[in-house]
């Protein structure tokens, strides 16, 4: 959970504020969230350069998007705009495996060779996928031969959980009926014409959970030649955490937000900051099961806690005199802003309310939280967060601290 330090100088008769953050993250170890098969359909073409497929409804943004390709002859395919290439091979018969992480509304997609061929493409969506480089690793060594058993090679998986997946083509329009070593059949499927002159297309999948070497056989109805693949892409890990990150989400090392200044006074005055800027947003990020959270902050030393300069202190949370007595921490949440993933909403997500520190009353003040209708598989950043520190009048010169923490926890 993020600690935060906040920093007053007294010097000269000049005051000013920082607050500063050290970081650590909330995250479920060895848990992943559970990918799924959203949909799969598959299209074939007699003789053509192109074929297509289309899904019957768009997909999801950050789902991911496979494509199978496969040619009765050597020819080379290009895979569906957009997409990168997993595995593309050329030969007799040739077949490719692409993906992408789906911006959302995607419905039809196409591949196409260089010549004309009897061509098959088999497409597949699945949820519950990492969205930064998915591909966790390919069959390194060409799969082929001609038999009754096409086999997809073999894959070494480095991730602790992955979805596997084969595909052959084999030129025999006879079908495929069934693959080893607990893969699913989820397509299988042949041109049109004489049997001689088809190809048979299929692919079949797992969710694996450890890492190790997977590898699966696939029945044919007649021997003919073949080509497998074999792919394997990386499931999210299951995250429940906050963090302070740049313009690139990368984590910011030592974060601060610079307060007003203030000239030494006799009388009452207050300084301001802002929690959460374009370079230092607070992130939440969830991929758990659960959309509901909150996430709060507070002194890190508890309500005792207090501004200091070694001897000289002062208080976050005492509402005397609105805060003037002996001085008051003031943070407005509803002032600042949400802005969620690309592909994500802000449904069910909400910024806290203006309160500030009282000791024994707010020791903790909640900056937002998301309610059961949110969503998963997301982060958040919060910006523009409002802060403001009344100072007693005549404090003493010093430069003062306090650590402040952020938490984020499960509802």
């Amino acid at each position: 959970m993020p600690l935060y330090q906040l920093r007053r100088q007294v010097s000269n008769f000049f005051l000013a504020a920082a607050l500063v953050a050290v970081l650590a993250s909330s995250v479920f170890d060895n848990a992943y969230a559970a990918g799924a098969l959203v949909a799969t359909t598959n299209g074939i073409t007699n003789g053509g350069t192109s074929v297509s497929a289309s899904f019957t409804s768009v997909a999801t943004a950050n789902n991911l998007l496979i494509a199978v390709c496969g040619a009765h002859d050597a020819v080379t395919i290009t895979g569906p705009t957009g997409f990168s290439t997993a595995k593309n091979e050329t030969g007799t018969p040739s077949q490719g495996i692409f993906y992408k992480v789906a911006t959302g509304g995607e419905q039809s997609l196409s591949c196409t060779a260089s010549v004309s061929a009897r061509l098959g493409i088999q497409i597949y969506e699945y949820s519950g996928m990492v969205t930064s480089s998915p591909l966790d690793a390919v069959n390194t060594t060409a799969s082929t031969g001609t038999s009754v058993s096409p086999a997809s090679g073999s894959v070494v998986t480095t991730s602790a959980s992955d979805l596997i997946l084969a595909a052959v083509t084999t030129n025999t329009g006879t079908g495929i009926s069934s693959w080893t070593n607990s893969l699913t059949l989820e397509n299988g499927f042949s041109n049109s014409g004489a049997k001689t002159s088809q190809s048979s297309y299929s692919g079949a999948d797992r969710f694996v959970s450890a890492t190790g070497t997977y590898s699966s056989v696939a029945t044919a109805g007649a021997s003919a030649a073949w080509r497998g693949q074999i792919v394997a892409f990386k499931q999210v890990p299951l995250i429940l955490s906050a963090d302070i990150v740049d313009a690139s989400g990368v984590s910011v090392t030592n974060p601060s937000v610079s307060m007003s200044t203030a000239t030494y006074s006799f009388a009452c005055q207050t300084v301001t900051g802002v929690l959460g800027t374009s370079t230092q947003k607070v992130r939440i990020s969830n991929t758990t099961t659960n959309p509901a959270w909150t996430v709060s902050i507070a002194a890190t030393g508890g309500s005792t806690s207090k501004w200091s300069a070694g001897s000289p202190s002062y208080a976050f949370n005492n509402p005397t005199s609105s805060g003037c007595s002996a001085g008051q921490l003031a943070v407005n949440p509803a002032a600042g802003s949400i802005t969620p993933q690309s592909g994500c909403t802000t449904t069910g997500v909400s910024l806290g309310s203006s309160s500030a520190f009282s000791a024994g009353i707010t020791d903790a003040i909640t900056l937002a939280s998301a309610s059961t209708s949110g969503t998963t598989g997301c982060y958040w950043d919060l910006t523009g967060i409002p802060l403001s520190q009344t100072i007693p009048a005549e404090q003493a010169v010093g430069a003062y601290t306090i650590n402040l923490t952020v938490t984020l926890v499960a509802n």
